[in-house]
């Protein structure tokens, strides 16, 4: 065949067929045939198209994302991949923070400080991350601020408070806040302030509260100090009465003048060389108590019946009206000299350290009351018999000519002394009231609403319907310095208040009056005529108003020494108590102590203290036990004789002895009564651990050993160990799993899904030289590859390399 070239040959029609060719592979003439040549693939994974063409099935393409668009230029020309929507427009952006204000919009954002208070460094970000600070101020200060409190705002500084009260006088619980609000209330056993005196609620008799023994009042109708002690009211006397020799005998430390008095005279009490009156605590510690930061304070509340509690942010704090005080030893009252005496009229009441006794204010006039004792003879007079008495003794009335009778309408005669001495009926008539018309003597007479009437010496005034009209300002020191804007303050003086904040209270108040809320708004305050002095008198001129001075028994009683002067109720023998030179003594009343008489026969007598009244040891006989501690009175009433024995219950309210039993033996119920008997029965004798897997040791009593491996059927593993993944069969022993036991217990299908692979970071690129990603199928998890034929150049948005003949379609 001449030597013909393959461009002088025909064109070939489309490859089918079955015919033998020679090609070249790799540098060697080798044989195929049509079929394979049609059936190859035509430029394949090399290859890159702008688009999909049906002629090259193999080749790959170009396709774009969300955010990037292309521009075919036609053959000869280049092929452009754009940016467009939101990414075009981040491209045009300047530097700094970006915020996405639509689906396709972006924009610059600075961050800054909108108030006062805050700085911002780095805004934009482009210098560095952004930095909010709190600038100088308060907000800064409230930051750095450490501990718990109350804040208090001063020159731009907050500072923790904390909420105290002075000692001896207010409580406060929660003072920093930090557990909740500050809760203020009176101390137990407080020590009233001041030198002239504290003022006692005062009323009438029908105003007289609910009693409870403790409470103390002025009566207005008797002009009289009363207590409500062992169920009753009580009045104490001032001196008054029939005795005609009055002695006093006096601790170590006083010394005494004047004593006896048998008409008229004073006792002058004065204290002995090295003994001084104890001083008083400062007014200023008690103004101290009472000054409070101004603070952010939310809320604070006091002790209900002790403290109100009225503001939030400049808070006022004052007594309630009738408190309750707290504890349980005593309080002290002022107490001062007789020249330190306050002007604060009936009710008021003190220690006076002149007198050493405690005073009240009755009637207008400042009075001592009796401490019961102290008192050496009592003598009779005219119309009663049984005196002189130094001891102990009985006063009776001495019979008259009366006999003892009913009368009716009777005409009597009554003696100085106001005994009948004689008495006669008088014959009447008739029905209906009888009426003696001339001169008539009336007891305790209902006048009903007479027109008119005057008065020369009347008790029992009402003061709330028998009294009409204002007390006059100049009724408090003269008025000095009253008016609309001031206020009554308990040292006596008319003063302007202080402070500030949002309470809203009535348009004018009583002077040193204690506020009380108005509502539950916790702002609206509203007036009192309940007021505490500067110097600590307390006011509560209301119905039932008391202060208590509550204990039950002298046992409970504070420290004599240490309250000098306090006043304190015993419940349990019914009676006041004052302390002075170190001793409780009582005030004198109906059935009170007559003092240590050096003898006497008690007939009917109440009240005696056994632990100090009583000397000696009861017997049994007398239904004591003969003893002097209680382990040898409980053995002396015991039935038992020897070590081991019981009491046992005989009969109703009986007992008596049961002997110790036999060694070994057991205490038994019969259902009646109980015994010592042998036990019934004895200790383990068999032990199964049944189909667990546990072999017992051989002990039959005592400790019972397990060992061995708890079996599957019985909730265990039945192996003691095991390595790998642990598998089960349902029934016998766990073992390590095999590869296709996972596989057959993990599933197909979760073996299938799993996946190893992780996401890839995605970055803009600027290089000139970038290659194209692609993976080899369009669903799964797939490796990503490269090739480094083809490159792109992301600056200028062109194909670099990698071309090499082809057409774009």
């Amino acid at each position: 065949m001449a030597n013909v070239q393959i461009t002088q040959l025909p064109n070939a029609s489309a490859i089918t067929g079955t015919e033998s060719v020679p090609v070249v592979q790799n540098g060697v003439t080798v044989q195929t045939t049509t079929a394979a040549l049609a059936g190859a693939p035509v430029l394949t994974a090399s290859f890159l198209e702008v688009s999909n063409s049906a002629t090259t099935p193999n080749s790959r393409y170009f396709a774009v994302g969300s955010g990037l668009a292309t521009t075919d230029g036609g053959a000869a020309s280049s092929f452009t991949v754009s940016l467009i929507g939101a990414l075009a427009n981040l491209n045009a952006l300047g530097n700094g923070l970006v915020t996405k204000t639509s689906a396709s919009v972006l924009a610059n954002r600075t961050i800054t400080a909108g108030s006062v208070g805050l700085s911002v460094t780095n805004g934009d970000g482009v210098s560095g991350n952004p930095s909010v600070s709190l600038s100088a101020g308060p907000v800064l200060s409230l930051a750095q601020a450490t501990g718990s409190g109350m804040l208090s705002l001063s020159s731009n500084v907050v500072t923790p408070r904390q909420l105290t009260g002075t000692a001896n006088q207010i409580t406060v619980v929660d003072g920093t806040g930090a557990s909740g609000d500050p809760t203020f209330s009176i101390t137990d056993n407080p020590i009233l302030p001041g030198t002239a005196s504290v003022k006692v609620p005062l009323g009438t008799t029908g105003q007289r509260p609910v009693g409870s023994n403790g409470q103390i009042r002025y009566n207005t109708s008797n002009s009289e100090f009363e207590f409500y002690e062992n169920g009753n009211w009580a009045s104490y006397g001032t001196g008054s009465g029939s005795v005609t020799s009055i002695a006093m005998t006096v601790p170590t430390g006083l010394s005494i003048a004047g004593s006896p008095i048998t008409t008229a005279g004073t006792l002058a009490l004065t204290y002995s060389s090295g003994y001084s009156i104890p001083t008083n605590a400062s007014q200023a510690t008690w103004d101290a108590a009472y000054t409070l930061a101004t603070t952010a304070v939310q809320s604070v509340s006091g002790t209900a019946n002790q403290i109100n509690s009225t503001g939030t942010t400049a808070i006022t704090l004052s007594i309630a009206d009738n408190p309750i005080i707290p504890g349980t030893t005593a309080i002290v009252v002022p107490k001062g000299t007789t020249a330190q005496r306050g002007a604060y009229g009936d009710g008021s009441f003190r220690y006076n350290t002149d007198t050493t006794l405690f005073e009240g204010n009755l009637n207008g006039v400042w009075t001592s009351f009796s401490a019961g004792s102290g008192v050496t003879s009592v003598a009779t007079g005219t119309g009663l018999t049984g005196g002189p008495i130094t001891s102990t003794g009985t006063i009776s009335l001495a019979n008259t000519a009366v006999t003892a009778n009913s009368y009716t309408l009777g005409s009597f005669t009554v003696d100085a002394q106001g005994r009948l001495t004689a008495a006669s009926s008088a014959t009447t008539t008739g029905t209906g009231n009888v009426v003696l018309a001339t001169s008539p003597t009336l007891v305790t007479p209902a006048l009903g609403t007479p027109s008119s009437v005057t008065l020369t010496n009347a008790t029992g005034l009402p003061l709330t319907t028998g009294v009409t009209g204002n007390l006059p300002v100049t009724n408090l020191n003269s008025g000095t310095s009253a008016s609309a804007s001031t206020f009554w303050r308990g040292d006596g003086v008319w003063s302007a208040p202080a402070g500030g904040g949002d309470v809203v209270g009535p348009a004018s108040a009583t002077d040193n009056a204690i506020t009380r809320f108005d509502g539950t708004t916790g702002k609206i305050v509203q007036n009192s005529l309940v007021t505490v002095a500067d110097d600590g008198a307390i006011t509560a001129p209301q119905v039932g108003s008391i202060i208590p001075f509550y204990f039950a028994n002298q046992a409970a009683f504070p420290s004599a020494a240490t309250y000098h002067g306090a006043l304190a109720h015993s419940h349990a023998d019914g009676a006041m108590y004052f302390a002075h030179s170190s001793a409780w003594v009582r005030l004198l009343d109906n059935g009170g102590p007559l003092g240590t008489p050096s003898s006497g026969t008690a007939t009917n007598l109440t009240g005696l203290p056994l632990t100090t009244g009583v000397t000696g040891t009861l017997p049994i006989a007398n239904g004591g036990t003969g003893q002097t501690s209680a382990s040898s009175a409980f053995n002396a009433l015991s039935p038992i004789t020897t070590t081991g024995d019981l009491i046992l219950g005989t009969g109703v309210n009986t007992s008596g002895r049961l002997a110790i039993g036999t060694n070994n033996y057991v205490l038994t119920s019969n259902g009646s009564t109980a015994s010592w008997q042998a036990p019934s029965g004895g200790g383990v004798t068999t032990f199964s651990a049944g189909t667990t897997g546990f072999s017992p040791s051989s002990a039959t009593s005592g400790v019972v050993t397990l060992s061995g491996t708890l079996v599957v059927g019985n909730g265990g593993t039945g192996v003691a160990t095991l390595s790998g993944v642990a598998f089960g069969n349902g029934t016998s022993a766990f073992s390590a799993a095999t590869g296709a036991e996972i596989a057959t217990a993990i599933g197909a299908t979760a073996v299938t899904n799993a996946t190893n692979a992780s996401n890839v970071a995605v970055t803009t690129g600027s290089a000139a030289t970038n290659y194209l990603a692609f993976v080899t199928a369009t669903t799964g998890n797939l490796p990503v590859l490269t090739d480094t034929d083809l490159t792109y150049n992301a600056t200028t948005n062109a194909l670099t390399s990698g071309i090499s003949g082809g057409v774009f379609s």
